[in-house]
């Protein structure tokens, strides 16, 4: 008899969103989100049948089944758009265990500073074309966080690698830490730059900016041949660039 082919393993998508009561606006939208963005997105990259908490219909304790899911599912997709409770308290939980997630955000609203510095996606439910676009976006993110899922980081994940750094009895070790806890910092006011524009005049966010590079710098002279440090220092010629068109953009 002929070996049949082993079926690849169904992967699991779990969905937070804000959910709203039947019939409100928040339902309409997250329903919207869900059938014409999430869905399609990740059904496009082998995800069967992502589950958003109120489509959930086994029997039992609503919580610690979402909670399950959360913990559980290959891949969690957070909607941040109104900044709703349940859905950071459920994300929380996710980047604790540092498994792999993916934002996305309703256009024009601001996302916290605490997850501002992860890539989120844009979008407003009452475009066809921003839908669009961010449904391919949301493909390729996908695509992108589960070719390396290992690699996924978040601000639990980076915080607790650069505490194991600042612990360690190698001094370039702990240089390496200094320098990447500075790099996070300017990766998150550039997120916050990115969602509004004009928080450079209110909070001369610029100088601020311009200091952490002087210092950054200044770590990267005092420490040399190691190939992590190197890798920082084209991060931070990366910043530098996005920094530079932040600068053009004001003027």
């Amino acid at each position: 008899m002929a070996n049949k082919k082993a079926m690849p393993e169904a992967k699991s998508c779990f969905v937070i969103a804000p959910i709203g009561a039947e019939g409100t606006p928040t339902r309409k939208r997250s329903d919207q989100i869900l059938k014409y963005v999430i869905r399609p997105a990740a059904e496009a990259c082998g995800f069967v049948d992502p589950v958003r908490a109120d489509q959930m219909l086994m029997p039992g304790i609503i919580t610690s089944q979402i909670i399950e899911r959360v913990l559980e599912d290959d891949l969690v997709i957070a909607d941040l758009t109104g900044a709703n409770a349940n859905v950071f308290y459920e994300l929380a939980i996710r980047h604790l265990i540092g498994r792999p997630v993916v934002q996305l955000i309703e256009k024009g609203e601001k996302i916290p500073f605490d997850v501002a510095a992860s890539r989120t996606i844009e979008v407003d439910h009452r475009d066809l074309d921003s839908a669009a676009q961010a449904r391919l976006e949301l493909e390729r993110q996908i695509k992108a966080v589960m070719a390396n899922p290992d690699l996924f980081e978040n601000p639990i994940s980076v915080t607790a690698d650069l505490r194991a750094l600042r612990k360690s009895g190698d001094p370039e070790q702990r240089s390496i830490a200094e320098l990447s806890g500075a790099i996070s910092k300017i990766a998150a006011d550039l997120a916050a730059v990115r969602h509004d524009i004009n928080v450079l005049d209110r909070f001369k966010i610029w100088e601020k900016l311009e200091a952490r590079f002087s210092y950054i710098e200044a770590a990267l002279q005092n420490v040399e041949g190691s190939t992590d440090l190197d890798d920082i220092s084209s991060k931070l010629d990366e910043l530098d660039s996005k920094l530079d068109d932040i600068e053009t953009k004001i003027e």
